[in-house]
C-alpha cells in the first residue's frame, strides 16, 4: 500500500511540475512499428510505438494506446531501448478495457525515439487496429511544460485463419532468446523523510536494459533472502546495520546484482576504528609514560 500511494504521490508531484501552461503546439507524429499488417491467430508479435518529426525537445508524455480486447491481447509490456528514463506510472494494461497508460519522461528531454514496446497475442481472425490515443498529452521541454499532441495514426492489421501451412510465431519470444546482456547502470540510494513512509529509511533503485527491458527488482537485507519489490523500498533494518543487495533482472532472466554502500554504516565503522586507534595509542603512551618514572 505504502508503495502504492509512493506512486501516486511521484505521479501527482511530476505532473504539476510538468503541466504549468495550457496551450497546445502540434509537435510531433506518433507511429507503431510492426513488421507485417498480417498475421495468424495464435500470433504473438511485437508493436513498437515511436516518436517522430519532433519540431521541439519534449521531457514528457501522459500516453494512451487503445486496442480492440476481443482481437488482441496484451503479453507483456516492454520499456527495453526506451528513450524515457523515468516512470511515474509504468505502462499497465488491462485486456478487458482495451487500454496501455503510462506517464514517462527524460529530465535532459528528447527528439523522439521509442517509446514503449506492446506485445500482443492475436485472438481471433478479421481486421482490426490500435493506435494512440488523442488523449494522450507530450510535454515541451521549454521550462514551463507546455503541453503538445501527437498527429496519431490507427494501425490496421489482418488476423488470418491458420491453414497450418505456416507454423504459429512468437517474435517476442525469439527476442527474448538473443538478449544474453546483464541490466546496466543499476543505481541505488538511500532516502529518508519525515514526511514519506513515516519518516523511516528507505531506497530508491533504477538500472536499464536496452534488450528485453526490466522484469522486476529484488532486495536483500543481510542474511534474509532475495523479496521480489517495486522502488522505493521501506528497509526493515531501520539501524542500517544490514548488508543490502539489489537485484535487476531482465524480462530473459539476465540479472545485475549490486551491493548498496551504506555511507552512514562506512562513517559509524570508521568512527569506531578511529575511536580504537586513538584508545590504543593513548594506553601505549600511557604505558611509555609511567616505564619512565
Amino acid at each position: 500500500m505504502l508503495n502504492k500511494n509512493f506512486k501516486t504521490i511521484s505521479v501527482i508531484i511530476f505532473s504539476l511540475g510538468l503541466i504549468f501552461s495550457a496551450n497546445f503546439v502540434q509537435a510531433t507524429s506518433s507511429s507503431f512499428i510492426l513488421s507485417t499488417s498480417q498475421v495468424i491467430v495464435g500470433d504473438v508479435f511485437v508493436a513498437e510505438l515511436k516518436l517522430a518529426d519532433l519540431k521541439q525537445i519534449i521531457n514528457a508524455m501522459d500516453g494512451l494506446v487503445i486496442f480492440d480486447p476481443s482481437f488482441l491481447e496484451v503479453q507483456d509490456v516492454s520499456l527495453g531501448d526506451s528513450v524515457f528514463t523515468l516512470w511515474p506510472r509504468t505502462p499497465d494494461f488491462a485486456s478487458i478495457d482495451g487500454k496501455i497508460m503510462f506517464t514517462g519522461g527524460v529530465p535532459s528531454g528528447t527528439m523522439g525515439g521509442s517509446i514503449v514496446k506492446v506485445v500482443f497475442l492475436a485472438k481471433k481472425t478479421g481486421p482490426t487496429n490500435f493506435y494512440l490515443s488523442d488523449n494522450s498529452i507530450l510535454y515541451l521541454n521549454d521550462g514551463q511544460g507546455t503541453k503538445t499532441s501527437a498527429q496519431n495514426q490507427k494501425v490496421s492489421l489482418t488476423i488470418l485463419e491458420s491453414d497450418g501451412s505456416v507454423p504459429v510465431q512468437n517474435t517476442w519470444q525469439e527476442n527474448l532468446t538473443s538478449d544474453k546482456t546483464a541490466p546496466r547502470n543499476l543505481i541505488i540510494q538511500l532516502g529518508k523523510d519525515p514526511y514519506t513512509f513515516e519518516g523511516q529509511y528507505f531506497i530508491s533503485f533504477f538500472a536499464e536494459d536496452k534488450e528485453s527491458g526490466i522484469d522486476h527488482y529484488e532486495v536483500k537485507e543481510g542474511d534474509k533472502d532475495f523479496v521480489t519489490t517495486a522502488s522505493p523500498y521501506i528497509l526493515s533494518d531501520q539501524s542500517l546495520k544490514s548488508k543490502i543487495f539489489v537485484k535487476a533482472v531482465d524480462k530473459n532472466g539476465n540479472e545485475k546484482v549490486l551491493e548498496f554502500k551504506n555511507t552512514k554504516a562506512f562513517y559509524l565503522q570508521s568512527w569506531f576504528i578511529s575511536l580504537v586507534i586513538i584508545l590504543i595509542i593513548y594506553f601505549i603512551w600511557q604505558k611509555k609514560k609511567s616505564n619512565r618514572k
